[in-house]
């Protein structure tokens, strides 16, 4: 974390260079309903997509060597 945090928090100063504090407030609420919107009806809306379906097995996301 003392490491990846000041690095993170660059990157994000970066990204954010011309929004203003309000912009700011407005993207992290906007961001905030996402998060919800997914964390209270992912799991249905999956449910759908998979249209009864088993799921496809989930990789690590590691690489063979």
């Amino acid at each position: 974390m003392q490491r990846l945090f000041p690095a993170f928090n660059e990157e994000e100063a970066f990204v954010t260079g011309q929004l203003s504090e309000a912009d700011c407030r407005t993207v992290a609420d906007g961001l905030r309903r996402v998060v919800l919107q997914v964390e209270e009806n992912g799991e249905e809306r999956h449910q759908d997509l998979l249209g009864g379906a088993a799921p496809a097995p989930r990789r690590s996301g590691r690489r063979k060597a």
